[in-house]
């Protein structure tokens, strides 16, 4: 029997490390081309600008999103494994793995196009796939909801948390991106470069925070590892 054991406050420490360097580096080409002049495409800006899709800003967020996904797994296995209901657990681990392949293909990009033309939308529903998510946030909470209230107090303060500062990102600041966009096209870059910051960084910090708390459920209700049994 092989015994993987993870460390829930050395993964977190990692995680909020790299999502630090992320944002900075963010700051930092976009600093060069606004201040310095540098050319974008010389100084590999779209290697590292968070508001590109299919670079390595994007591979970290899909790839934090899939580790929640497996948590999620994990969290279900383990209730289950207890004669405990693990639907719930499940189900929203299929869900992130879903957001995980949207995240890296940028599905709720295609949706926009045409919702716009149909709507006529512009301002804080310019990106309008929040319009679908937006829906499909209320369904899945009035789905769980009888769910999320059995939970331990303190693990839904921190899921509640983490919605807020996920959601925060992917719909206000995305909505607010809209707004900007409406009133001043593409007039103000470094505006656009500062809303994506934000955005993306508090993406992923609600997911961190996430993490660390399903981290610490697992770890309470047993210790966090994973065995591996040779064939």
């Amino acid at each position: 029997m092989v015994e993987i054991r993870l460390r829930p406050r050395r993964i977190i420490r990692v995680l909020v490390g790299i999502s630090i360097t992320l944002v900075a580096l963010h700051g930092i080409v976009w600093g060069a081309v606004f201040l310095l002049g540098a050319n974008p495409e010389a100084f590999g800006v779209e290697l590292f600008d968070l508001d590109h899709e299919r670079n390595i800003p994007t591979l970290f967020s899909s790839l934090l999103l899939m580790g929640c996904a497996g948590l999620w797994a994990a969290g279900g296995l383990a209730y289950h494994r207890a004669g405990e209901p693990a639907g719930a657990w499940l189900g929203l681990g299929a869900l992130f793995i879903f957001l995980a392949i949207d995240e890296t293909a940028g599905l709720h990009e295609a949706l926009v196009p045409s919702l716009r033309a149909w709507l006529h939308a512009s301002g804080l529903l310019r990106p309008t796939w929040v319009l679908v998510y937006g829906a499909g946030i209320l369904v899945l909470a009035a789905f769980f909801w009888r769910w999320f209230w059995r939970l331990p107090g303190p693990l839904r303060g921190q899921f509640l948390l983490a919605a807020a500062l996920y959601f925060s990102g992917a719909l206000v600041i995305e909505m607010l991106g809209g707004l900007k966009h409406s009133l001043w096209a593409d007039d103000s870059p470094p505006l656009t470069c500062l809303l994506c910051a934000f955005e993306e960084g508090l993406e992923m910090a609600g997911l961190i925070v996430l993490a660390q708390a399903l981290l610490g459920h697992l770890q309470a209700r047993g210790g966090v590892c994973l065995h591996l049994a040779p064939e």
